[in-house]
């Protein structure tokens, strides 16, 4: 079973229940994961990103991180966790040796929820 399959299962079975909570921060239920990643998902496949590319996360290990990841997995790609603490150098080090098809920096995740709003619905996985 992969990602792409628990998240939708998940927010089948557990609705509104909490999957992540931050202290002093937002509560991410399986139902708001599942749309978030599908809204990310559906973003990514109109860039252009699927099956097997690389997307490089250099968002802080927070919701925005996990959202992503799931995103990511919906469209059949992998990613690679860079971390977001690394100079802009160290973090460009890192990029040029992981190749990804796509790098998701903060504006770059607000910029796939916004596009995925009006995408059309990525396709499933099989």
């Amino acid at each position: 079973m992969t990602l792409a399959v628990i998240v939708p299962e998940a927010a089948r079975r557990f609705g509104d229940r909490p999957a992540f909570v931050v202290d002093d921060g937002p509560t991410l239920t399986y139902a708001d994961l599942d749309r978030r990643s599908d809204v990310v998902a559906a973003a990514l496949a109109a860039r252009g990103i699927g099956d097997g590319d690389l997307v490089a996360l250099t968002v802080a290990s927070d919701l925005t991180y996990v959202i992503a990841y799931a995103a990511a997995a919906k469209v059949g790609a992998v990613t690679a966790g860079v971390n977001p603490r690394y100079t802009a150098a160290e973090q460009a080090a890192v990029l040029e040796v992981a190749a990804a098809s796509l790098v998701v920096d903060p504006t770059t995740f607000a910029a796939l929820e916004a596009e995925g709003a009006t995408a059309p619905a990525a396709p499933a996985l099989a």
